[in-house]
């Protein structure tokens, strides 16, 4: 669904200097435009972003400083329960998951919420394959193909539902199993 980036900005100038602060649900209004794909909106009225939200924008150089300040943050977890490098995979910023990976993200945690999603769950339901591929290549270091997020919900469900045969294919050679 197309978004009509003009529009948004039309009707969230009035109230740009409120959009710094966190939403009823927790979620600046960035994090959540990024959702709704009106982020380039919001970005625009925004001075300053926090590193959440610089990773789902795919901000790298500011990803690369606060990784560089501070190593442990890789693996933090953002206000909705989500990784850093799950964010970047979901909003599809490759640059931004290939770092975090490279940097030592966790790439088997799963969120902090009810859903439990980890990165391989987002890959799928991206249906990004090269990001899938840098995933699964850490042989026992790699992302787990049989994750399970919440009710039971596995990468290759996700990619049999999808009807994408690549990506069963490179998830059955990595050992998952349907459950």
């Amino acid at each position: 669904m197309a978004r009509d980036v003009e529009t948004a900005l039309k009707l969230i100038e009035a109230g740009a200097s409120e959009l710094a602060a966190p939403t009823r649900i927790g979620l600046s209004t960035l994090m959540l435009a990024l959702y709704y794909e009106l982020a380039v909106a919001i970005r625009r009225l925004l001075p300053d972003i926090s590193f959440f939200e610089a990773a789902a924008m795919g901000e790298l150089d500011a990803v690369k400083a606060v990784i560089d300040r501070a190593s442990g943050m890789v693996n933090a977890f953002a206000p909705d329960g989500f990784t850093f490098l799950r964010l970047a995979i979901f909003f599809r910023q490759p640059a931004v998951a290939m770092y975090l990976i490279h940097a030592g993200a966790d790439v088997n945690l799963p969120a902090t919420n009810a859903r439990k999603v980890a990165p391989i769950h987002a890959v799928c339901a991206r249906q990004d394959l090269e990001t899938l591929q840098l995933l699964l290549a850490g042989g026992r270091h790699g992302a787990n193909p049989d994750a399970a997020q919440e009710r039971g919900f596995t990468p290759l469900r996700q990619a049999i539902q999808s009807g994408n045969q690549e990506m069963e294919a490179m998830l059955r050679a990595a050992g998952a199993q349907l459950a």
